[in-house]
C-alpha cells in the first residue's frame, strides 16, 4: 500500500513537469513571436492556443514604443505604423489597448500638425500671412514642427501688419481710401498689438481729408458745379465735424453759391413765379443754413411777392375756401390754397368780396367751370372793383379756363359775382376762381399824373394783360 502511495505520487509530479512545460512552451513561442515582430503570426497563434494577453502587458507596450520609435525615424509611414498597432490591438489585454490607443493618437497629431504646418509654410511664402497664421495655430504642443510653428507665428503678426500697410499705402495712391480704412479696421482684429495698424489709419484719415478738399476744388475748377461743390462739402464735415478748414472752405463757395441761387430765384420771381423762387432759396438754405445773403433776399422776396386769395380775407356770400385740390370740366386742376369755389345751390347770385384797400395794382387768375358743372346751363362772372364792372366772362361747361387781368390799382373793395346768364337762378353752375395774384402797390405818396405823364408800370401791365385777354 504505502509503495501504491508513492508511486501515485510519482505520476503526479510527472504529469504535472509534463503540463508546465507545455505551457512554458506555449508562452515562449507567443513571446517569442511578439519580440521579433510577428504579430499576425502571434494572432494566429494565440487563436489556437489558451494565452492570457493580460500577462503580456509589458511586452505589448514595447511593442508598441517600438512602432512608434520606427514612425518618428521614419522607417515606417504612419499608415504601416497604424497597421502595426491595429494587429498589436488585438493581442493585448485591455491596458495595452488602452496604451496602443495613446500611441495612435500621437501618431494622428504628428500627422495633422505636418499637414497643418505644411498648409501654413504655403501660405507663409505666398504673404497670405493671415490664413498662415491660421495653419500654425493648429499644429500641436508635442510634435515635431511645434516649436518652428511658434516662431513663425511671431513672424505672421509683424509681416502680416506690413503687407496690410503696404496695400493701404497702394489704395491711397489710388485715391481708395475708405478701401485702405476698411482693410486696416479689419486687420486690427487679427493681431495682437494694434499700434502700428491705429498709426496708418489715422495717417490715412489725415490724406483722405486733404485729397477731398483737393478735389473739391479741382472738380469745381474743371465743372463750375457750386451745387455739387457744396454737397460734397457737407458730407465732408459729417466725416470730420468742426474742422475749421473745412468749414472756411464751405464760407468760400457759400457766398459763390448764394449769388447763383439769388439770380436763378429773380429769373423766376421775374417771370411772376414767386413761390417757385422762394422754394429755390429755402431749398439752398436746407445747404448752407443761416447764409445772410440767402435770408435777407428772401426776406425781399416776400415783401415784392404778390399777394393771393389766401392772403385776404374771404367774404359775401356763397363762395368757399378750397379744402382739397380742385378740378374744372377739362381736367385742369387748381391747388387748394389759392382756389375759392361758387355754390351748386339755386340762390340768383354769389359773391365773394375783399378789402383791397388800395393796397394792390393788378389782379391777374383763372375762372373756370368746377367739374360737376351743369352742361346745360350757362353763368356770368363779373369782376366789380369799388362798385365798377370791370370784366365779365360767360362761362359753360364746354369752356376752357378764362385769365382773369384787371388794373385794381387805387380800388378799396373787390367783388367776384355770379349770376345766370339766363334764366332768374343759378343751378349746379359752381364756379372755380383760381391761381389769384394781386400785385402790390409801392408805398408813396400819391401824386396826381400831369397830361400826357407815361403811365405807370401796374397800368402798362393792365393794359397789355387785357389786350391779350380781349384776345383770346
Amino acid at each position: 500500500m504505502k509503495n501504491k502511495k508513492v508511486i501515485t505520487a510519482l505520476l503526479l509530479a510527472a504529469l504535472m513537469s509534463v503540463s508546465a512545460c507545455g505551457k512554458k512552451e506555449k508562452t515562449d513561442k507567443f513571446k517569442k513571436y511578439l519580440s521579433d515582430g510577428e504579430y499576425k503570426e502571434a494572432l494566429d497563434y494565440s487563436k489556437e492556443h489558451d494565452v492570457d494577453f493580460d500577462d503580456y502587458t509589458d511586452e505589448i507596450k514595447e511593442q508598441a514604443d517600438g512602432v512608434f520609435a520606427e514612425y518618428q525615424e521614419g522607417k515606417i509611414k504612419s499608415t504601416e505604423a497604424v497597421a502595426k498597432l491595429k494587429i498589436l490591438g488585438n493581442i493585448a489585454g485591455k491596458e495595452g489597448r488602452e496604451y496602443i490607443k495613446e500611441i495612435k493618437s500621437k501618431i494622428d497629431d504628428i500627422e495633422e500638425s505636418a499637414s497643418n504646418f505644411e498648409d501654413a509654410e504655403y501660405y507663409f511664402s505666398n504673404e497670405y500671412y493671415d490664413d498662415a497664421k491660421t495653419y500654425y495655430e493648429k499644429v500641436k504642443e508635442g510634435t515635431p514642427h511645434y516649436e518652428e510653428a511658434q516662431k513663425k507665428l511671431a513672424e505672421c503678426d509683424e509681416k502680416y501688419i506690413e503687407k496690410v500697410i503696404k496695400d493701404a499705402d497702394d489704395y491711397v495712391e489710388s485715391g481708395w481710401y475708405s478701401s485702405a480704412i476698411d482693410d486696416l479696421e479689419s486687420a486690427k482684429s487679427k493681431v495682437s498689438d494694434t499700434k502700428k495698424l491705429d498709426d496708418k489709419i489715422a495717417e490715412v484719415k489725415a490724406a483722405e481729408r486733404t485729397g477731398k478738399i483737393k478735389d473739391i476744388e479741382d472738380d469745381y475748377d474743371q465743372w463750375g458745379d457750386t451745387d455739387y461743390t457744396i454737397d460734397s462739402i457737407n458730407e465732408l464735415l459729417e466725416d470730420y465735424p468742426n474742422d475749421a478748414e473745412i468749414e472756411a472752405l464751405l464760407d468760400k463757395y457759400a457766398d459763390i453759391y448764394a449769388d447763383e441761387v439769388i439770380e436763378d430765384a429773380q429769373y423766376w420771381a421775374d417771370s411772376n413765379d414767386y413761390d417757385y423762387a422762394a422754394e429755390k432759396v429755402e431749398a439752398a438754405l436746407e445747404k448752407i443754413p443761416g447764409n445772410k445773403k440767402l435770408t435777407d433776399y428772401l426776406a425781399t422776396l416776400g415783401e415784392s411777392a404778390p399777394a393771393k386769395l389766401s392772403d385776404l380775407s374771404l367774404g359775401g356770400k356763397g363762395f368757399s375756401l378750397a379744402d382739397k385740390e380742385m378740378e374744372d370740366t377739362k381736367g385742369n386742376t387748381y391747388p387748394e390754397d389759392n382756389t375759392i369755389y361758387s355754390s351748386d345751390g339755386t340762390d340768383k347770385e354769389y359773391t365773394a368780396e375783399y378789402a383791397l384797400d388800395k393796397k394792390y395794382t393788378l389782379l391777374k387768375g383763372r375762372v373756370a367751370p368746377a367739374l360737376e358743372f351743369n352742361k346745360d346751363a350757362s353763368v356770368k362772372v363779373e369782376v366789380i372793383c369799388d362798385g365798377k364792372t370791370e370784366a365779365t366772362y360767360t362761362i359753360k361747361a364746354s369752356d376752357y379756363y378764362s385769365s382773369i387781368a384787371v388794373d385794381v390799382t387805387g380800388v378799396s373793395k373787390l367783388v367776384f359775382k355770379v349770376t345766370p346768364a339766363e334764366g332768374d337762378k343759378l343751378d349746379k353752375t359752381s364756379i372755380l376762381i383760381s391761381k389769384v395774384t394781386l400785385d402790390k402797390a409801392e408805398e408813396k405818396t400819391e401824386e396826381k399824373k400831369e397830361d400826357g405823364e407815361k403811365p405807370t408800370e401796374a397800368e402798362e401791365k393792365a393794359e397789355t394783360a387785357t389786350t391779350t385777354e380781349k384776345a383770346e
